[in-house]
This record gives C-alpha cells, sequence and structure tokens, in this order.
C-alpha cells in the first residue's frame, strides 16, 4: 500500500496458490476524455516441490524409534508420500516410500538393540521431491539377552582360573 496520490500503488498476494490464478487489471483514472490507462497481467502460479522437513526424536526404545517430522510450505500441491531412507551403523542407505501424506510421526520396529542408526526424509507432491530433511543420528537403547546363555562350558585351565564358553540365546 503506497502513496496512491503519488502513484505509488502495489498488489501484493499473500500465500499464493494456483487457484490465483488469472489476469488482473489495474484502471487508473485521470480526469479528462481519454486520460484514463489500463494494464492487464496475467498471472500463472506453478506448484513447486514441498519445502524439506523437520525430523525430531520423540521416543527411543530398545528395539523401535519413533520420530515425527513438521512439513513447510507444501509448494501449492498436497503432499502425496514420503521417501524414509535408514541406515544401520554404516551400511547401505534402505529406502522405503510412505503412501499417506497426513501422517505426522512413525514408529520403526524389529531394530537391534544398541545399535546406531541415520534417518533422513523427503516429502513429495506432483511436482516432485523436497530437498533431504535434516539428518538423524540416533542409538537404540540395550537390551537385555532373549534368554538364557546356551551350551555352556566350564574348563579347568589351571589350579587357580577356567575358561567359560556359551553360545547366545535363541531369538
Amino acid at each position: 500500500m503506497g502513496n496512491l496520490g503519488g502513484g505509488d500503488v502495489s498488489l501484493t498476494i499473500r500465500q499464493v496458490e494456483k487457484t490465483d490464478s488469472g489476469m488482473y487489471g489495474c484502471r487508473v483514472e485521470i480526469p479528462g476524455w481519454f486520460n484514463d490507462h489500463k494494464h492487464q497481467v496475467t498471472l500463472t502460479v506453478e506448484a513447486a516441490p514441498p519445502d524439506p522437513l523437520s525430523l525430531e526424536i520423540k521416543e527411543v526404545k530398545e528395539k523401535s524409534i519413533t520420530f515425527g517430522w513438521t512439513s513447510g510450505f507444501d509448494g501449492g500441491e498436497p503432499i502425496i508420500s514420503y521417501n524414509l531412507d535408514l541406515q544401520e551403523n554404516k551400511g547401505t542407505w534402505q529406502s522405503t516410500t510412505i503412501e499417506h501424506g497426513e501422517l505426522p510421526q512413525l514408529t520403526l520396529l524389529d531394530l537391534s538393540p544398541a545399535t546406531t542408526y541415520k534417518l533422513r526424509m523427503f516429502a513429495m507432491n506432483s511436482v516432485g521431491k523436497s530437498e533431504v530433511s535434516n539428518l538423524l543420528i540416533v542409538k537404540t537403547r540395550e537390551a537385555a539377552p532373549d534368554g538364557p546363555p546356551l551350551d555352556l562350558q566350564l574348563e579347568s585351565l589351571t589350579s587357580h582360573s577356567i575358561r567359560v564358553t556359551w553360545k547366545p540365546p535363541k531369538p
């Protein structure tokens, strides 16, 4: 909003959407015959990929991680899916597509105890994929064994020492 008398005028459309596309016109009325000035402009609003997500840890357990995210601007089109990348320790990235665009959080199950995981996400709309989210590095909690040791063996080494060997419990 400028000085109308001085000709300093503007039109601002905030939080523009595709439905704002169209023809916009301006008419300046000047006293006298045929002095008015008219100007028209066509506004075409094109959707864009969404902004990156912001991830945060909600809960960490022995075999699960719950995390949530907040979305930025959706690019003018609804989010249709998310891409989750997960890396265990220094292994390869595993990618999963989550088809539901309304989820605010996710729980990863059947993870290994006392293991470091890296998580990152992308949001997708009909135009494309967002930039990568922030990287979460999370270590699951330690867990008690799933059962007692198996095949326990004691071997005498000297009069003051023994060797104890066993096999881990079955999961």
